[in-house]
């Protein structure tokens, strides 16, 4: 509904200054006066209906006036202030030069502060309360589009150049635009929602795809290459197959060609005697090869008397470690050979390596326990021992005869010296590989606790009549180590 009065209240600036005019006229009434009780003369004297009742009272009736002009209300009600805030002061002096009473402890003056301050504050509400009336107007007429109330605009919140009215913002403002505000936001957020979410898959089918072409290219390369190597295998097969028929092949042939031989043999042999004649030469041929071994597995005489004496003065492991324990192990090279007959074989097969050392190498043949006396322990001890039919290179207690060599090279390993082990005169050795040291078929190195120790240091090795040169270089390598860790 449109107002038929537009109500005019008093600007902040009226406002303030008619509340500076009181403050101004109630110090000037307490400054001038002078000290006085004025308790019972102060009521006496004043008379007249108080100020503040008057003030409230005028400002009452200007509210309820709507048409007075704000100007006029405010002059009307300074002008009256002043005059009775003047009568009021020319009763108080009096009252005052006749009593010497401080001002603040007046009780009249105290009760006129508290009024003061009521009628400030009901000011203030008041103003208040008819600047949101005149708020509230102007937002009406704007509402309702009155053209003549545009420049009330100035004051409100809404847009008067705009022209945009209070009915259209309670529309905005209303449940069903909230909702469409609502139904249009969310549609909004769906749309960017779908799009992001059909970005992010766009991008996982390009990584799946991605991987899919990795994945078919790996497993072609793969295919690729299976059937390469299956060829390959194929192929390999059918060349070993005929290789296998070819031997198989010439295997028939020569098999043919003894049977043949067989059944011309048996031809020629046409009674018993010729059978006889066979059997007894068969006979003759196993008797020479058992005497032949008989023979070489028999000790001479003078081995078995020399055997006999040892062991009736041969000394202990023990005893003989605790003498040569005494002498100084020397720098050098020691070269041990038991039969004097081949001690210059072992000297010359040696040369190969000791020609480029310049330490001493000294000889030593050792017979019997007491040669092993005598013996002067150096740091490296090269042992030859020569070939048998039996291919024993050193003695096992637990089945052969003997401890000798056995017991000698236990001696200098427990002195302390590095003791290699050579087995000369081995014809499988001539042919020798570069990655064998020593024959593979002599098992006894193997079985025998001593040599399978050296075995494991490397320093077991066989010959035929002089080092191969692998092994030459392997000797000269543990040599140099050897002296090397010495100095």
């Amino acid at each position: 509904m449109v107002l038929e009065k537009k109500l005019e209240f008093p600007s902040t600036k009226d406002a303030w200054w008619f509340m500076r005019r009181i403050f101004i006229n109630f110090v000037k009434i307490n400054v001038k006066s002078k000290q006085t009780d004025g308790r019972t003369n102060g009521r006496q004297a004043i008379k007249k209906p108080h100020l503040s009742f008057q003030l409230s009272n005028r400002i009452s009736l200007g509210v309820a006036t709507k048409a007075q002009a704000p100007g006029k209300f405010l002059t009307e009600m300074s002008n009256n202030g002043e005059q009775h805030f003047m009568k009021e002061n020319e009763n108080t002096r009096m009252i005052l030069k006749e009593k010497n009473v401080r001002f603040w402890k007046d009780q009249k003056i105290l009760i006129q502060i508290v009024i003061v301050g009521v009628q400030i504050i009901t000011f203030v509400c008041m103003y208040m309360s008819v600047s949101l009336k005149t708020d509230i107007t102007n937002l009406t007429s704007c509402r309702q589009g009155d053209a003549a109330l545009e420049s009330s605009c100035a004051d409100c919140f809404c847009v008067a150049a705009d022209r945009l009215s209070m009915r259209d913002i309670l529309n905005i403002a209303s449940q069903k635009e909230f909702k469409n505000l609502l139904d249009e936001d969310w549609k909004t957020r769906q749309k960017i929602l779908e799009e992001d979410l059909s970005h992010k898959i766009d991008e996982k089918a390009n990584q799946l795809t991605k991987l899919v072409k990795d994945l078919q290219e790996k497993l072609t390369s793969l295919d690729k290459d299976w059937n390469k190597r299956n060829e390959a295998l194929k192929d390999d097969l059918i060349r070993r197959i005929e290789g296998i028929k070819d031997t198989l092949s010439s295997l028939g042939t020569r098999v043919e060609g003894v049977d043949g031989q067989l059944h011309f043999f048996f031809s020629e042999i046409g009674n018993l005697n010729n059978y006889i004649a066979v059997f007894f030469f068969a006979m003759i041929i196993g008797g020479i090869t058992f005497v032949y071994k008989l023979l070489i597995n028999r000790q001479p005489t003078f081995e078995r008397t020399r055997h006999n004496e040892e062991k009736e003065k041969r000394p202990s492991s023990g005893e003989i470690i605790e003498k040569l324990s005494r002498k100084k192990v020397e720098m050098g090279t020691l070269i041990v050979s038991f039969d004097g007959a081949t001690h210059q074989f072992h000297r010359g097969i040696f040369k190969a390596i000791s020609a480029k050392s310049t330490l001493p190498v000294k000889e030593a043949v050792i017979q019997y326990f007491g040669d092993l006396l005598k013996v002067e322990p150096h740091k490296l001890v090269v042992i030859f021992v020569d070939s048998n039919a039996r291919n024993i290179i050193l003695e096992n207690p637990e089945s052969e005869i003997g401890n000798f060599k056995n017991q000698a090279t236990d001696v200098f390993i427990s002195l302390g010296c590095d003791v290699f082990v050579v087995y000369c005169k081995d014809k499988v050795s001539q042919n020798l590989s570069p990655d064998n040291l020593y024959n593979p078929k002599l098992h006894s190195v193997e079985s025998h606790p001593v040599l399978r120790k050296l075995k494991e240091r490397e320093m077991v090795l066989s010959v035929n009549t002089k080092f191969h040169p692998h092994q030459v270089s392997h000797m000269e390598s543990c040599c140099k180590k050897i002296f090397c860790d010495m100095m």
